[in-house]
């Protein structure tokens, strides 16, 4: 499948990620550096729902581990279940761009189905020391495109070493800043304050014109999926994630994961991922979609 093809030069050229401006060495027995980053420890986890792959289960911290993912049982358990009710499907899981700040990895992942099917998803792992004790994520399944070029463009972008390192902290603040000003508080004129409007790509296939014309669309319906609540901001250099909530009268809606990659103090690329939050009567665990 044109997909697939496309999958393996992704997964090559995931190897320009896998540094940090915020790396983290893990001690194996004896002070022993472990081979293995947060980042490449990620890869590994996320490719055992494919592999069914017992061993990066070990990166988890059995007596800490909180999952967020409301449609899997919470705990290390709770994980292995999920990995072998994934593997049975016959899914391909490949890890696209994964980034590190702080204690935190976050990752965009595709996964191909077997009913010719993908999901595109934002994974977010916390670290303490060297285990992974929480796990948040969001995702979203779509019919996947025929054309191989399509399918890049709409949906993934050209896969480049992040950049600016030095500017994490500055592209955060900018990141949020736009989500607060145009997207919370409806500002949609402020658009080109925060974005380049000559060379902005929108990579949500639902959104192809771009997100001034999402944002429009949104002033004009009344009904929309603009973001009541801020969770989270993460980011490496270029690249920034925000966590957002959508809620109705205090109960939460949706989650909204949107990445922003900046050029010179400015947004030039966004992917997006809105996932509805079942009623609390189906969650399987306890613990909510964000609680960071």
């Amino acid at each position: 499948m044109k997909v697939r093809i496309l999958i393996v030069v992704a997964v090559t050229t995931l190897l320009l990620f896998l540094g940090s401006c915020t790396p983290h060495h893990t001690q194996g027995e004896g002070g022993m550096q472990n081979t293995l980053s947060r980042k490449e420890q990620v890869v590994e986890l996320l490719k055992t729902f494919e592999t069914g792959d017992s061993v990066p289960i070990a990166y988890i911290n059995p007596e800490k581990y909180i999952q967020h993912n409301l449609q899997v049982a919470d705990g290390v358990e709770g994980f292995r279940e999920a990995i072998r009710g994934a593997e049975k499907s016959g899914i391909k899981v490949n890890t696209l761009r994964v980034f590190e700040d702080g204690d935190y990895v976050f990752a965009q992942t595709l996964t191909s189905r077997p009913d010719d099917s993908i999901e595109l998803t934002f994974d977010i792992f916390h670290y303490e020391g060297d285990k992974i004790v929480e796990h948040w994520d969001n995702s979203s399944v779509f019919h996947t495109p025929s054309d191989t070029a399509v399918f890049q463009s709409a949906y993934i972008g050209n896969i480049t070493a992040v950049t600016d390192l030095d500017k994490c902290a500055e592209n955060k603040t900018l990141a949020e800043g736009f989500m607060r000003t145009v997207v919370l508080q409806d500002s949609i004129e402020r658009f080109p304050e925060f974005a380049d409007t000559a060379s902005y790509t929108e990579h949500n296939p639902y959104i192809q014109e771009g997100m001034m014309a999402m944002l429009l669309l949104f002033a004009d319906g009344g009904q929309s999926f603009v973001p009541s609540t801020i969770h989270k901001v993460l980011g490496e250099g270029d690249y920034v994630l925000v966590v957002s909530e959508k809620s109705v009268d205090g109960v939460a809606k949706s989650a909204l994961y949107d990445l922003f990659r900046f050029s010179k103090g400015k947004i030039v690329e966004h992917w997006n991922i809105l996932e509805a939050i079942p009623p609390q009567s189906a969650w399987r665990n306890a613990n909510g979609k964000f609680g960071f």
